[in-house]
């Protein structure tokens, strides 16, 4: 059991255990579309641009396998970067800022 200060981040991380244990134990329940097809997503939507350092440090701490990152959207434009920890695909979504036209694949 995790043992944070924040009660709804504890109760969070024990259903995501919980979840993981009953697709486990039960073969025929089918995963869930998130996570599976379509990414996890974790969003750092600040101002634009913003988002890339707390981006990169859960990139680096999450340590999945990570693809290019992509840019999507009109008005707001945001970066995307998707990975996968193991059979789970995870998102990372910010703000785009200024430096990311050289740095990102439109």
């Amino acid at each position: 059991m995790s043992a944070t200060s924040d009660p709804g981040r504890d109760a969070y991380i024990a259903g995501l255990r919980r979840l993981a244990d009953a697709l486990e134990q039960h073969p025929d329940l089918p995963l869930p579309y998130t996570g599976a097809d379509a990414s996890l997503n974790f969003h750092f939507v600040t101002e634009p641009g913003g988002g890339r350092h707390a981006m990169d440090e859960v990139t680096r701490l999450i340590g999945a396998s990570w693809g290019p990152d992509e840019m999507y959207g009109d008005d707001p434009v945001y970066i995307k970067r998707e990975g996968r920890l193991d059979g789970l695909l995870i998102g990372l979504i910010r703000y785009a800022g200024p430096q990311d036209s050289q740095d990102v694949t439109p």
